[in-house]
């Protein structure tokens, strides 16, 4: 079911919605979630991951917009697909599960998105258009 929110706050997996992996977000903040498995194909825009990790997630086909990754932490998770816009990644962490598996980008596109300090984010990665 796909939904819309807006300027919304969500912290901790058990603060987002049922059916949260297809929906729009705009303007909301996410924070202190550790999602293992499970994946994302709905749409964010203006939002913000902050103190987040993510653990063998699937972002397929994704479509984010004007996001900030803030001191996040991604263990073998694929954004196949993803379309990338003005995002910052600050601080993030992107090092392989526990099985050897890495952080991948298969066929995602990425516009004007910055990165600081962040570790094993590389453009080997991330095709930057």
């Amino acid at each position: 079911m796909h939904t819309y929110y807006e300027s919304e706050e969500f912290q901790k997996r058990g603060s987002l919605p049922s059916g949260w992996e297809e929906s729009s977000f705009k303007y909301c903040e996410f924070k202190l979630l550790e999602i293992e498995g499970g994946g994302f194909g709905g749409v964010l825009v203006g939002c913000v991951f902050e103190n987040s990790e993510f653990y063998w997630s699937l972002f397929n086909s994704g479509i984010f917009v004007d996001v900030e990754f803030k001191n996040c932490v991604f263990r073998g998770v694929s954004f196949a697909g993803c379309v990338f816009t003005e995002c910052r990644f600050i601080g993030c962490t992107f090092t392989n599960d526990n099985m050897g598996g890495t952080c991948s980008f298969p066929d995602s596109r990425w516009y004007a998105c910055t990165q600081t300090a962040c570790t094993g984010l590389t453009n080997t990665h991330a095709k930057h258009v």
